[in-house]
């Protein structure tokens, strides 16, 4: 078991009682007194559990790159001291773009509304969850084909609307007309 189910089993058997697991570091362990920390730790001015060499958990001030007091690098500013090791309290913010890849096979173009033109090979960066259509137009002696791509549902019709996706390869076919 690792030292974070360690730390969960630790609190799930101590509930409201005090309690020490001895994989758990200073600074970890809340506590009110010394009677709710392990023989060998005092409880600090910060209410925090230390080994007797240790005075405080956070540093005041501290700077983003410095150490504070109990030795673990700071990563915020002062007014918001943070240990390095911190749990992280949200997910992280979704992405909100999408990076597509466009490929034209043939003697023809793509234009893709409100955001360009595709006669080759083209790479866009496009808001997730924004439909966007593209059209089909053929070069001379040509005749569009088909999409080469899942996300149109006809793939010969020359039009097409979808919806970006994170990474996503389109394309568009060509053919000489007969």
């Amino acid at each position: 078991m690792g030292l974070l189910g360690r730390s969960f089993a630790a609190v799930l058997v101590c509930s409201l009682a005090a309690c020490y697991a001895p994989d758990v570091r200073d600074c970890t362990v809340k506590c009110t007194s010394a009677d709710d920390c392990a023989g060998n730790q005092s409880c600090n001015a910060d209410g925090y559990c230390v080994s007797a060499s240790e005075t405080r958990c956070m540093s005041t001030p501290g700077a983003p790159g410095t150490v504070n007091d109990a030795g673990v690098p700071v990563i915020i500013d002062a007014a918001n001291v943070l240990p390095a090791d911190a749990a992280i309290d949200a997910p992280p913010d979704a992405p909100t773009q999408g990076f597509i890849t466009f490929k034209v096979e043939g003697k023809g173009f793509v234009q893709l509304e409100g955001i360009g033109t595709c006669a080759a090979t083209c790479e866009y960066t496009l808001p997730l969850s924004v439909s966007v259509t593209m059209h089909a137009y053929p070069g001379e002696d040509f005749r569009f084909d088909k999409w080469t791509t899942p996300v149109c549902t006809d793939e010969h019709d020359p039009s097409c609307s979808f919806v970006p996706a994170l990474t996503l390869e389109l394309g568009a076919k060509f053919r000489k007309d007969n």
